[in-house]
């Protein structure tokens, strides 16, 4: 049996067309397979022009879209390439969308300073920065995150972080005890309703920054450690936060690898330790302690020497492992220096 829509057609006179609540349209014109071997295959495609309340002109978009119950392909109209498979009620926030939300919100203390991609498009960010601010000879910049993601694999987010200047170390805002990360699905969100929580993320990413600066400059002025407290947080945090398998692990052979591991981990700390004393007047804080984990967390290579790539990095360390663990890091540094104000677990 032939394949009754395998001849291209035009989009006046397309074989199927397919609407969804939020002004979605396909219109099919032309399909791989006959529908019976369409049926049970996850990888089947319609070739479509697609259109949607989002389109300058009002014009279509041609490409690939996979059909498999309630999903659809989200594909790059700049290459053609897909850039994930999504359910048929994904709400797409489009680029330029985004950088109108930074404009619009943002305001006169604030402005778009950076804009990325990752992994070929499928997550997105631009990152908006405020005033400065000086914490001894450290310049902290705050910066507010928008982040979304293409393929399905994340939320619309915004999310308040700051970095060190000197060592480009990452820090949530999470350690200043305040909101500091709002997440928007891509079902069941208008733009409109990503517009009003980015702004009121962003009013909120403005207000808190008083409170992470008087938190930050406290670690950074009153905590003065000795060597041995140091070392003592080094160790904890490697063994609470970095690899907590070492506390689990019940094998000697494997625990003394641990061990060994453990150890060349925190001989590294003390040596980011020792540069940051040097740039300190040799002035030991807990400050300086805490972003000599947190530079390790984000600047170490991946498990079994594998090298890290740049992406995969700028991803860990602003919405990933890297970043939770560095919040986690400095979190801790708070509650050794007896000013936690009982802070909201992460």
């Amino acid at each position: 049996m032939k394949n009754p829509f395998g001849k291209s057609t035009t989009q006046d006179k397309p074989y199927a067309v397919y609407k969804n609540d939020f002004g979605w349209e396909w219109r099919v014109l032309k399909t791989y397979q006959r529908p019976d071997k369409e049926t049970g295959n996850k990888y089947a495609r319609w070739f479509v022009a697609a259109t949607s309340p989002h389109m300058h002109d009002g014009g279509y978009e041609l490409g690939d879209t996979y059909i498999a119950d309630g999903y659809v392909a989200n594909i790059r109209s700049d290459t053609n390439e897909v850039l994930g498979v999504v359910s048929k009620d994904y709400q797409p926030v489009q680029n330029r969308e985004l950088f109108d939300i930074a404009e619009a919100a943002a305001g006169q203390h604030c402005k778009v300073e950076t804009a990325g991609s990752l992994k070929g498009g499928r997550n997105v960010y631009l990152l908006l920065k405020a005033d400065s601010f000086a914490v001894g000879e450290d310049e902290i910049q705050p910066y507010f995150g928008l982040f979304d993601g293409k393929d399905g694999s994340m939320s619309t987010c915004g999310l308040n972080t700051g970095v060190r200047v000197v060592c480009s170390n990452t820090m949530e805002y999470a350690m200043s005890g305040a909101i500091h990360k709002v997440t928007l699905r891509h079902r069941g969100n208008t733009i409109d309703d990503v517009y009003d929580q980015m702004c009121d993320a962003i009013t909120n990413f403005k207000e808190t920054g008083k409170i992470f600066r008087e938190k930050v400059d406290h670690i950074a002025t009153y905590a003065h450690w000795n060597e041995d407290r140091i070392q003592k947080f080094f160790k904890e945090c490697y063994v609470n936060i970095i690899d907590p398998s070492i506390k689990k692990e019940k094998d000697e052979v494997k625990k003394e690898k641990y061990s060994i591991k453990m150890g060349t981990s925190i001989m590294k700390m003390q040596e980011k330790m020792q540069e940051e004393l040097e740039l300190n007047l040799n002035v030991s804080t807990g400050w300086l302690a805490a972003n000599a984990v947190t530079n390790y967390i984000q600047k170490k290579q991946g498990e079994r020497g594998r090298k890290t790539s740049t992406e995969s990095r700028i991803q860990s360390n602003l919405i990933g492992a890297g970043a939770t663990q560095s919040s986690k890091v400095m979190r801790t540094a708070l509650n050794w220096s007896s000013i936690s104000d009982s802070l909201p677990a992460n």
